[in-house]
C-alpha cells in the first residue's frame, strides 16, 4: 500500500494498545457498509468460553469501523470500539466508561487486520476485505466443500509457513477463513455477512458514557509500528500470529537518550542501565527516573519528598498513564518506611490540589491503619463522592486475589517491583503473556497480554533481575516456555 501524506492506520484488533501504520485515507463518506458476525474455532478454544463468543463488526470504507464484543462478566467488561477517523472511542458498557482518542497531525485510516501487522505477506488480509485479499493476488477459486448443504468456493494462499483458505458462498460472502501455522489452526466462522446502506449513527460517539480524553501523537506511534514493521516484519511473519507487541505504546516513564557515567553504560536505544552508585540527591528529571527505576537496588527513602516535588514538576500526577505505577511505587516505599509517613505527607512539597488527589490513593494502597488515618485527614475537605475508595491489596503474598483487568494493572505491578525487587510481581505479569494470542480472547485481554509482552521485553533489557526471573519461569513452566524464550531472546539481542 503506498504511503500518502504519512497517513496512519488504526488497527482495531490492537486498538487498546494504539497500533498505527502508514496508509491512505478515504476521500468521501462511503455509501455502504459491511456488517458481519464472526467467532473463532480452534482446539484450544473452549466452545463455551468467552474467546469463542461471536462479535459483531461493521466496516465502511477505510475511515469507519465498529466492533461489538460479547459481555465478559468475570472481567466486568463489555467492549465496544468505534472509529470515525480521526476519532476513536473505546468503551466498557458494563460501567459506562470509555476513552476518546483523537489522532492528530495527519490523515488516518481504520484497518481491521486479521493477522499481526509484522506479517507483511498478510498485512492486507483484513476483516471486511477478506475476498479482496485473495483476488488482488489473482488467485482463482476452486470448488470447496459443502456447508449446510450449500456449495462453496475456495481460495487458498500460503507464505511464510502460514496457510490460509477462504470459503465463500454463492453471493461471494465469507463463510469460513482458516489460518494454519506451525503453532496450530484457527478458523474464523462467519454466521452472517451483509452489505447494507451506510448508517452514520453506528459510528458516532454514544450518549451516557463518561469519557476521558486522549490526544494521540502520531509520531510516537510510528516508533512502535512503522519502524518495527519495516525492520522485523519478514522475520516475525514466521512466528506465531499472536505476536503484537510492536503496536504498543511505551511507558510514561521515559528517559533521556544520553545518560552520564553515574548511571552505568548506555544501551543502543537510550534506555537506562543499572546504576554504579547510590544517588544522594535528586537534581533533575534524569535523577528522578533513575531513582525510581532502580530503587530496589539502591533504596534512598530520604529522597521521597524531593521525588514527589519533581514528579509534580514533570506533570506526572496529571498523566493518566503515569499515575498507576507512580502511586503503587510510592505506596511500597511508604509501606517500607511507616515511621516516616507523617513527615513525608507534611514535607511533600506538592500543591494542595495534588496532595488531595494523589496522596490518599498512595496512603490507602499501603493498607496501614496509620496511613489510612492520614488519608482521612487529608480528605476532610473533599466531598464524600470524590474521595478515593480502593480495596486493592498489592501485598506480594496476596497477588492471587489481584485480578488484572486493564493494562494499568500491569503498570501498578511494575511500580511495586521497582520499589521492592520482589519477583512475585513479575511472575504475576508473566501469567498474562498467553493473553496476547490474537485469536483466543477479548480485545481487552489481547491488549493486556501484548502490553505484558512489551513491558517484560523492555524491562528485561534494563533489569538483570527481570531477565533472570524470565529464564527461571521459562524453565519452570513448559507451557510458557515458547513465549518467554521469545521475550528473552529479543531482550538479550537488544543489549
Amino acid at each position: 500500500m503506498p504511503r500518502i501524506a504519512e497517513t496512519k492506520l488504526i488497527s482495531i484488533l490492537t486498538l487498546l494498545s494504539l497500533g498505527v501504520l502508514p496508509g491512505s485515507a478515504d476521500a468521501a463518506t462511503p455509501s455502504t457498509m459491511k456488517k458481519f458476525e464472526v467467532r473463532y474455532v480452534a482446539d484450544d478454544i473452549e466452545p463455551s468460553s468467552f474467546g469463542a463468543q461471536p462479535r459483531t463488526c461493521y466496516r465502511a470504507g477505510d475511515s469507519y469501523g465498529r466492533v461489538e464484543e460479547a459481555p465478559d462478566r468475570p472481567l466486568g467488561l463489555h467492549g465496544l470500539i468505534i472509529i470515525a477517523a480521526p476519532d476513536v472511542w473505546m468503551i466498557n458498557l458494563f460501567d459506562s466508561s470509555g476513552k476518546h482518542i483523537v489522532y492528530k497531525s495527519s490523515p488516518i485510516q481504520a484497518r481491521m487486520p486479521i493477522l499481526a501487522s509484522g506479517q507483511k505477506a498478510f498485512k492486507d488480509l483484513e476483516f471486511g476485505k477478506e475476498l479482496q485479499f485473495f483476488t488482488a493476488k489473482n488467485i482463482s477459486a476452486k470448488e470447496g466443500p459443502e456447508i449446510d448443504g450449500a456449495k462453496t468456493r475456495s481460495y487458498k494462499y500460503s507464505e511464510s509457513s502460514i496457510d490460509t483458505e477462504l470459503l465463500i458462498n454463492s453471493d461471494s460472502e465469507p463463510l469460513r477463513l482458516t489460518i494454519s501455522t506451525p503453532q496450530g489452526k484457527r478458523t474464523l466462522v462467519y454466521s452472517s455477512y451483509k452489505t447494507l446502506p451506510f448508517d452514520p449513527n453506528k459510528f458516532k460517539q454514544p450518549n451516557n458514557i463518561s469519557f476521558s480524553e486522549i490526544n494521540y501523537d502520531d509520531a510516537n506511534a510510528l516508533k512502535g509500528g512503522e519502524k518495527e514493521e519495516s525492520e522485523e516484519g519478514e522475520k516475525r511473519a514466521e512466528e506465531n500470529d499472536s505476536d503484537s507487541e510492536n503496536a504498543l505504546l511505551k511507558s510514561e516513564l521515559k528517559t533521556s537518550s544520553k545518560i552520564d557515567s553515574h548511571y552505568g553504560s548506555d544501551s543502543n536505544d537510550g534506555s537506562m542501565r543499572e546504576p554504579k552508585t547510590t544517588l544522594s540527591a535528586l537534581r533533575n528529571s534524569k535523577d528522578l527516573w533513575q531513582w525510581m527505576t532502580y530503587y530496589y537496588l539502591s533504596p534512598a527513602p530520604e529522597l521521597t519528598p524531593a521525588a514527589m516535588h519533581l514528579l509534580e514538576e514533570e506533570d506526572a500526577f496529571d498523566k493518566e498513564n503515569a499515575l498507576p505505577p507512580i502511586s503503587s511505587f510510592l505506596s511500597r516505599v511508604f509501606l517500607q518506611n511507616p515511621e516516616r509517613i507523617k513527615v513525608w505527607v507534611n514535607q511533600s512539597l506538592i500543591t494542595e490540589e495534588h496532595k488531595k488527589e494523589v496522596l490518599p490513593l498512595v496512603l490507602r494502597l499501603t493498607r496501614l491503619p496509620a496511613a489510612i488515618a492520614e488519608a482521612e485527614t487529608i480528605e476532610k475537605s473533599i466531598p464524600s463522592a470524590e474521595r478515593v475508595n480502593t480495596h486493592l491489596d498489592l501485598s506480594p503474598d496476596k497477588l492471587d486475589t489481584f485480578y488484572i483487568s486493564a493494562a494499568s494493572d500491569l503498570d501498578m505491578l511494575w511500580g511495586c517491583f521497582l520499589a521492592t525487587g520482589d519477583r512475585r510481581y513479575v511472575a504475576k505479569i508473566i501469567t498474562t503473556v498467553p493473553w496476547s494470542k490474537k485469536l483466543t480472547g477479548s480485545i481487552n485481554k489481547i491488549a493486556i497480554g501484548a502490553a505484558a509482552v512489551w513491558s517484560l521485553t523492555s524491562n528485561a533489557q534494563q533489569h538483570k533481575l527481570v531477565l533472570q526471573i524470565l529464564k527461571e519461569e521459562s524453565a519452570a513452566k513448559p507451557e510458557l516456555q515458547y513465549d518467554l524464550n521469545k521475550i528473552i531472546e529479543k531482550a538479550e539481542k537488544a543489549k
